[in-house]
């Protein structure tokens, strides 16, 4: 099994054991994506994979015991430049995109602490990584050594940066949500708030100001305290979108999908899915979003709650194996 991700010029192909990189994807984010299997002439055992669209850079193997212990988590700089890997090996990698070498690598002390979430500002110069363990780490690109970490005592479900790299906010399944400044190495916790239920994803804008967190309601928050501006009855959110503003954002929860604006807990659009989603983007102008079910990915223009358009897949792996990384960079088209 292997999925794809494209970020601005640059796709990573994930296979269970590895990643393998390629360049010059800008004019095919919306070709259809499809998985293949570990028989097909591309998989990992071989060592010079062709695609149709792209050259290949470069391939790095991943280190496992079991199959459990391959890639875990991908997070791609704004331009591409650099590339961090988290696996099931409790291992956290930063690479640059011209060399298979990791520029360096960081591994927790049990082997089964796989990192959980990765996320990377803007111009990759901070990273962030939450695991298993319940421990958050912030670092800088120069260093494989932490910047600081934190144990929260729950497994970290979601940890993301803002684009300038001040805040991280993570969370977890304690019922907690953990607002950090990035480069405070003596005291990074700005601030905790409990919520209903387990925590599954987190956004954060670009600048910091504003992010939405999913648990068993959606919650929206102003990063200077610890009080919602406001919460949303949904049920269990999975996955949660903001754009770089923070005007908007996005929840998927179940089949069902609901856009915000910062100012008003009612949606501004509801739409429902013919499955449950497991893919959600909107785009950093909030102008787009697209969502992916086992077999369908739908694209809407955000002032309308109709698809502008959508795609089935027969086979039932094109949006299921997107997973997160559905439409990334769709600003450009």
């Amino acid at each position: 099994m292997t999925t794809q991700i494209e970020i601005s010029k640059i796709k990573i192909t994930i296979y269970m054991i590895g990643i393998v990189l390629f360049a010059n994807f800008a004019g095919s984010l919306f070709s259809p994506i499809t998985s293949k299997n570990d028989t097909d002439s591309d998989s990992a055992s071989n060592p010079n994979p062709k695609s149709s669209s792209g050259n290949h850079l470069w391939s790095f193997e991943i280190d496992f015991w079991n199959a459990y212990q391959g890639v875990e988590q991908v997070a791609i700089s704004a331009d591409g430049t650099y590339i961090a890997i988290g696996t099931g090996y409790s291992y956290l990698y930063l690479f640059h995109k011209s060399s298979n070498v990791p520029m360096w690598g960081y591994q927790e002390m049990f082997l089964s602490n796989f990192v959980s979430s990765v996320s990377i500002s803007a111009d990759g110069e901070y990273i962030t990584a939450g695991f298993v363990s319940g421990n958050v780490y912030a670092f800088h690109r120069s260093s494989g050594t932490p910047l600081w970490s934190y144990a929260t005592g729950g497994i970290i479900t979601s940890t993301k940066i803002s684009a300038d790299g001040k805040y991280i906010v993570a969370g977890g399944i304690n019922n907690k949500i953990y607002v950090f400044n990035t480069t405070n190495t003596i005291s990074p916790l700005l601030w905790n708030y409990t919520v209903i239920g387990q925590v599954h994803d987190v956004a954060i804008s670009a600048v910091g100001s504003y992010f939405v967190a999913g648990a068993n309601d959606v919650y929206f928050f102003n990063i200077t305290g610890p009080t919602p501006m406001w919460t949303y009855d949904t049920g269990v959110v999975s996955i949660i979108e903001i754009s770089s503003d923070g005007n908007l954002f996005i929840a998927s929860y179940g089949k069902y999908i609901s856009l915000f604006n910062r100012t008003s807990k009612k949606p501004l659009l509801n739409y429902t899915c013919n499955k449950g989603v497991e893919g959600l983007k909107l785009s950093d102008d909030g102008t787009f979003f697209g969502a992916g079910t086992r077999d369908t990915i739908f694209y809407f223009n955000s002032s309308s709650s109709s698809p502008i358009w959508s795609y089935f897949h027969s086979i039932g792996t094109v949006a299921r194996y997107c997973g997160h990384y559905l439409f990334p960079q769709m600003d450009n088209i």
